[in-house]
């Protein structure tokens, strides 16, 4: 809780994404409020909600999304302050209906601190670089 005593639902916190499509190199920058806890833990529990919103059946396509993604703790002096979480869809892990399944990397390091001090909480990878 706060130190007046003010309980706070998931919806009065935001998350900062950055959008970066690869094949016109566009890059664009959205804040959302959270919906639920795991908008507001972040890191694995956020990744994983969204690519359950993007299915894919080739991992290896430009439609295939690749979530860079940080923590509630990133950032911080806890354990896993340094974590960088990446979320994809595998091409050699499937499914038992022969799907590509989504798994996670996580990375440490200053990089996730370097991206907390920028407001960063998300940045999402489009498309295919030529």
């Amino acid at each position: 809780m706060n130190s007046d005593d003010t309980v706070r639902s998931p919806q009065d916190f935001e998350i900062s994404r950055h959008s970066v499509n690869l094949s016109d190199g566009s890059v664009h920058h959205s804040t959302s409020a959270c919906e639920d806890i795991e908008d507001v833990l972040g890191g694995i529990a956020r990744g994983f909600k969204h690519l359950e919103t993007c299915p894919v059946t080739d991992a290896y396509s430009p439609d295939a999304e690749l979530l860079l993604t940080l923590g509630i703790l990133s950032g911080t002096q806890f354990m896993t302050g340094l974590r960088t979480y990446f979320m994809a869809y595998s091409p050699l892990k499937r499914s038992h209906t022969g799907l590509p399944s989504a798994m996670w990397s996580a990375g440490s390091g200053k990089f996730g601190t370097k991206l907390r001090f920028l407001g960063i909480d998300e940045i999402l990878f489009t498309g295919r670089s030529d």
